[in-house]
């Protein structure tokens, strides 16, 4: 019995502390690449931020920043209280790390998680630009390009070395993914290739934009299945347009 109770006694300590212990900070583009958070320095979405036992290479904790740059861990199993951590990111195309730590992108210094605590670690990426840019008008996902046709900044694309009219690249946007996998690549790949070329930041998505474009090349007249090895080499590249085009990357989402 006495066992039971310090197991659920410890359960709630970690539920009710989730509350108010918590550590995070922002990925941010340290346009000037001083190490600090500067004014209209940018947060930067979409980077995978991983949580480690502090002098060791334990993988304890792993989250993706928000739309903000903003990221946080809460107390789990994995990671309990009183425990020291540090914290890395995995660097997107683009970027390279900051100065403060400029081969290895992590927090400079181990901390505690407890409360209270100074639980606060922002991480900046150089661009590799040198230059933040401006945010740009932001993304539209293929639902807003396929029903948008005035919003075209183009009365035709080239995709995977086909030439398709507006309408007919609307058309192809707009078929049924049943059976034929190439209907989800197309109309993300179509909605990357637009969203970069009104001028949307395209340093995370230019390799899968590449790599999508020379895959519709070779499958673009034949059907492929969702358990296709020729499905399955494009996927990841589909993910990235994917997020992309719903603002999860190196651009906002459109307003």
């Amino acid at each position: 019995m006495r066992i039971k109770t310090l197991a659920l006694s410890l359960s709630l300590v970690l539920a009710s502390s989730s509350a108010w212990a918590s550590f995070g900070g922002k990925i941010f583009c340290d346009g000037n690449c001083n190490g600090a958070l500067d004014p209209n320095e940018p947060g930067l979405a979409g980077v995978t931020v991983n949580a480690y036992f502090c002098n060791t290479d334990t993988l304890v904790g792993s989250t993706v920043s928000g739309a903000d740059g903003s990221y946080s861990f809460e107390p789990t199993a994995s990671m309990p209280l009183g425990s020291n951590y540090y914290t890395c990111v995995t660097v997107p195309a683009g970027y390279v790390p900051g100065p403060n730590v400029p081969n290895f992108p992590c927090t400079p210094s181990c901390f505690t998680f407890v409360e209270p605590c100074d639980c606060t670690h922002n991480i900046g990426l150089c661009p590799v630009s040198g230059s933040c840019g401006p945010a740009g008008p932001g993304t539209g996902t293929p639902g807003y390009w396929a029903n948008h046709p005035e919003a075209w900044p183009t009365n035709q694309l080239v995709i995977g070395g086909v030439t398709y009219t507006k309408d007919a690249a609307i058309a192809l946007m707009k078929r049924s993914v049943s059976g034929d996998k190439r209907y989800t690549l197309f109309p993300s790949l179509v909605s990357a290739e637009l969203n970069v070329l009104i001028g949307n930041d395209s340093s995370c998505v230019a390799a899968a934009i590449a790599a999508a474009d020379a895959w519709w090349a070779v499958y673009h007249g034949t059907a492929v299945a969702a358990k296709s090895a020729a499905w399955k080499a494009v996927e990841p590249y589909q993910n990235t347009l994917d997020a992309y085009n719903n603002g999860l990357l190196c651009a906002p989402h459109r307003k």
